[in-house]
């Protein structure tokens, strides 16, 4: 390459990150900012978890809940977290020529919905659901036990991730259409 062709090609790179940092402070500079970026902000001080509690889905939310935020009960809290049906199912979805079980299909739903202080409600009752396939191999009971509650565990985690999300949805714009 020449002098001129390189110089070019260094300038579309440094012209290339620069239009990128101009573009992310100009967004940052005029309140543009990412639902969640500054996450305690624009949640809740404090939350009471009712219903159908004693389950590894709320055991989860309890595990990402941010330092910020206080356990209370329904009339003190800001928000009440309210678990309804939670259902789990397995479903035979393929089997070898011999008539046993090849895989399974796994799911885990859960019903939840949201109040404020004022007993307004912020999320309707929500049917939130997830499943995974479970492929099992004769004479391992053992393994597919394990394997089941390891599928149970991740699909615990996922719906309170979605929980996190939708709650953070909804008190966000409720904080924006708050008096």
């Amino acid at each position: 390459m020449t002098t001129t062709a390189t110089m070019m090609c260094w300038f579309k790179k440094i012209s290339g990150v620069l239009g990128a940092l101009a573009l992310t402070m100009s967004l940052s500079a005029c309140g543009f900012h990412l639902l969640g970026a500054s996450s305690n902000q624009n949640l809740p001080s404090s939350v009471a978890l009712v219903g159908n509690i004693n389950n590894e889905i709320v055991e989860s939310l309890k595990l990402q809940k941010p330092d910020g935020i206080a356990s209370a009960t329904p009339d003190k809290a800001d928000l009440t977290l309210e678990f309804g049906d939670i259902s789990t199912g397995r479903n035979v979805l393929s089997k070898t020529a011999t008539g046993t079980t090849s895989e399974y299909r796994v799911s885990l739903s859960v019903v939840i919905q949201a109040y404020d202080n004022h007993k307004n409600q912020l999320l309707a009752p929500t049917r939130l659901s997830t499943s995974r396939n479970l492929i099992v191999g004769t004479g391992y009971a053992t393994a597919e036990d394990a394997e089941l509650e390891r599928l149970n565990s991740d699909m615990a985690r996922e719906l309170a991730n979605s929980i996190v999300y939708r709650v953070r949805a909804v008190w966000f714009t409720h904080q924006k259409t708050a008096p």
